[in-house]
């Protein structure tokens, strides 16, 4: 059986010479533990392709209570005060940087309030 997931896509941009950006979902190594996150930030940057910050606050229910947004529970950014969005951002930030990542993280500003602030070196994407 052949490879699938991450590895296959890695290697399909491989065999055509493309350079791939990921972006990858990184609260939920608040609950799980850092060793799933690590393994794909350790493939990707060994392969060479960009890594970008995606979080999903559905996470936030069950993270630890130094991170966590107290008295909300969506799954969606925008339902979030900017300074809730920037402790979001921070914490999911702090996962990829805690496994490997040493990019310059980029968000997308789709779901984002005003002129969110930049959060601990994530730069708002200009779309």
């Amino acid at each position: 059986m052949g490879e699938f997931g991450l590895r296959y896509q890695l290697d399909v941009l491989d065999r055509f010479s493309l350079k791939g950006v990921f972006f990858i979902e990184s609260l939920f190594a608040s609950e799980v533990g850092p060793d799933y996150l690590k393994s794909m930030v350790e493939l990707i940057r060994g392969r060479d392709h960009d890594i970008q910050l995606h979080v999903h606050p559905e996470w936030l229910r069950w993270m630890g209570p130094t991170r966590r947004v107290r008295g909300k529970n969506s799954q969606f950014l925008k339902d979030f005060s900017e300074d809730e969005q920037v402790a979001i951002l921070g914490a999911g930030l702090a996962n990829l940087r805690d496994c490997g990542a040493r990019e310059r993280v980029r968000v997308s500003r789709g779901e984002l309030r005003g002129e969110l602030r930049h959060a601990q070196g994530a730069s708002p994407a200009r779309d």
